[in-house]
């Protein structure tokens, strides 16, 4: 079996959900410069249980743990506002490329889940050389929301947004909370 290490992220895609929980891949919009990404997976421990008498133990049982949901904590090197706008909600501003945050109001009626898939480069074993990719795993996670969780603009800084995203399952489409699959190559810009 080959062993083929993985390195560095490499694009983080965002796609709109119907209301049936299928992609508009149409709406789809890439993250092309991102600089990490970092996935936690949430598991929900089962309970245990012993039964002690006469100083020893005399029976435990466990319940089985499960994967519940995960967070992906991303920052990218440029802002890209339909992106942003996919993650977050918001909508934009008029004649310009821009952003306009969500209003309270807006969020009142939930912000609309994405399909997010994140795509990390595989390589061959041993020494190889940054751009020698061989192929690229793509992490796709069925049923997120996100905010986007700030940023710091500072005297001689890159000002990096960085954004929370939370993956659940995808009931609707009977989707896993996620998968993951090889592809040869990255998207591109519609």
């Amino acid at each position: 079996m080959a062993v083929n290490p993985m390195y560095g992220c490499r694009m983080l895609e965002v796609t709109p959900l119907d209301e049936y929980g299928a992609p508009m891949t149409a709406e789809a919009e890439l993250f092309e410069v991102p600089q990490e990404a970092g996935v936690t997976f949430n598991v929900d421990e089962g309970d245990e249980q012993e039964l002690r008498g006469g100083d020893r133990l005399i029976a435990k049982v466990k319940e089985e743990d499960y994967l519940t949901s995960a967070d992906i904590t991303f920052t990218n090197a440029v802002l890209n506002a339909a992106a942003i706008k996919i993650i977050t909600g918001g909508g934009s501003i008029e004649g310009d490329d821009g952003f306009k945050a969500p209003t309270l109001s807006d969020q009142e009626t939930g912000r609309d889940a994405f399909q997010a898939r994140l795509y990390v480069a595989r390589y061959n074993e041993g020494t190889v050389d940054v751009g020698d990719e061989i192929d690229y795993t793509r992490f796709t996670f069925h049923n997120c929301k996100g905010t986007l969780s700030g940023f710091n603009p500072t005297g001689g800084e890159f000002v990096v947004p960085e954004f929370n995203i939370h993956c659940t399952e995808n009931t609707a489409a009977s989707e896993p909370i996620y998968e993951f699959d090889f592809v040869d190559e990255l998207p591109t810009s519609s």
